[in-house]
């Protein structure tokens, strides 16, 4: 399995055969669940500063109490905080694991999208080389399907969101359905939310 920032190929990952996760995920069932102060403190105890983002200062706790599964690797982006790229270093040290990072440029021109896709292409070889598992191209193909799919579907989820009055507010519609997408698609599972919102929408008479 794989520690990942929020931002991870999770669709490319999954096609390498392993199960990722964000640690943000982490960090926010922590604190919804009212079990993060314990893990905060540890953190602190081990020198992170208490104004650190609390999410990942929860997840180096949760690591350092051996809570979090340890990883065959971890893989961080630049994108969207730097702070998640630091988080995932310090859990690379705590797991004593090797760490692939990579670097997301903030405008797409040609240059810096051929950046990135050789980026990507040293990423599959560093799984491979750690796991032994090669990159199958059909469940690629079948992943990044489905997630399109499933991009399709939060579409009309917010176009009907935008109907006055709305069906429903932010908060649900981002903790009920874009949320879970993206833990989803980290743990492969984009098929099951395909078919519960397609079948959900369907009722709805879209």
């Amino acid at each position: 399995m794989a520690w990942c920032g929020v931002a991870a190929p999770f669709d490319l990952l999954n096609a390498l055969g392993l199960t990722s996760c964000f640690v943000e995920f982490v960090g926010a069932t922590l604190s919804t669940t009212g079990t993060i102060p314990a893990f905060l403190e540890r953190a602190e105890e081990e020198g992170f500063a208490p104004d650190m983002c609390a999410y990942h200062r929860g997840v180096v706790g949760a690591a350092l109490e051996g809570l979090m599964p340890v990883p065959d690797v971890l893989i961080a982006t630049s994108c969207p905080c730097t702070a998640g790229v630091s988080t995932i270093e310090n859990l690379a040290r705590i797991f004593e694991k090797d760490l692939f990072v990579l670097h997301v440029p903030q405008t797409p021109t040609p240059e810096n999208v051929r950046y990135l896709a050789d980026q990507l292409k040293d990423m599959v070889a560093f799984v491979t080389d750690h796991t032994g598992a090669p990159l199958d191209d059909d469940a690629l193909r079948s992943a990044i399907t489905l997630t399109n799919h499933a991009r399709s579907l939060l579409e009309e989820v917010y176009a009907l969101a935008q109907h006055v009055p709305s069906p429903a507010s932010s908060r649900v519609a981002w903790c009920g359905v874009a949320a879970p997408f993206d833990l989803l698609n980290a743990l492969g599972l984009t098929s099951c939310f395909v078919e519960f919102v397609g079948a959900t929408l369907s009722t709805t008479g879209t």
